[in-house]
């Protein structure tokens, strides 16, 4: 099992998509496998990172899908170790080095003012500029907490490394479509 992990709204779910060779249809916001059903999301909520039995909350995941899907994304919380309880599982971190970019992408797209409407009040006052610094800190930090040194690390700028895994399923032209896409939110 391969598990790409990245920083939110920072292409993940595509990447893990061309991977597993499941069509990148979107429901309400999260992947579809193609049948109406979506991917598991256990590893990209974050409060699955703080329940007390998080390791056998996500072992047991391991258990029962390790051979029904070929690629997972991933938002990793408090430098969990997924190779902890996998040995088997192959992680690939998605290094947000371009953060301001995705900065950018994330202020277009997430829906977090919803959930937390005053510190959105705060957010608001603040500049576009100073709203991207502030995100691309929060990004970086992310960074530096989740991606370990056990992981396959693959800059955000260099995607096209992906190739040099021999990753079942790889398409360049989705590594295109990904750069063509944050470039309309950093402009």
């Amino acid at each position: 099992m391969i598990i790409v992990n990245y920083y939110s709204r920072s292409y993940g779910d595509t990447i893990a998509s061309m991977i597993a060779n499941a069509p990148i249809n979107k429901i309400n916001g999260t992947l579809s496998d193609g049948t109406k059903s979506t991917l598991p999301q256990i590893l990209k909520n974050p409060n699955a990172y703080k329940l007390i039995d998080v390791d056998f909350t996500i072992q047991t995941f391991f258990k029962t899908n390790k051979n029904k899907y070929v690629a997972l994304p991933a938002h990793r919380q408090h430098g969990f170790d997924y190779k902890r309880l996998e040995k088997n599982c192959t992680v690939i971190s998605i290094v947000p080095d371009l953060a301001e970019k995705i900065a950018a992408r994330v202020m277009h797209i997430d829906t977090w003012k919803e959930e937390h409407p005053i510190l959105s009040k705060l957010f608001d006052r603040l500049s576009t500029d100073e709203k991207i610094k502030y995100t691309a800190k929060t990004i970086v930090s992310w960074q530096e907490k989740n991606i370990l040194s056990s992981d396959i690390s693959i800059l955000f700028s260099n995607l096209y490394k992906l190739k040099e895994l021999d990753l079942p399923n790889y398409d360049e032209s989705v590594i295109d479509d990904i750069y063509s896409d944050i470039e309309r939110y950093a402009s």
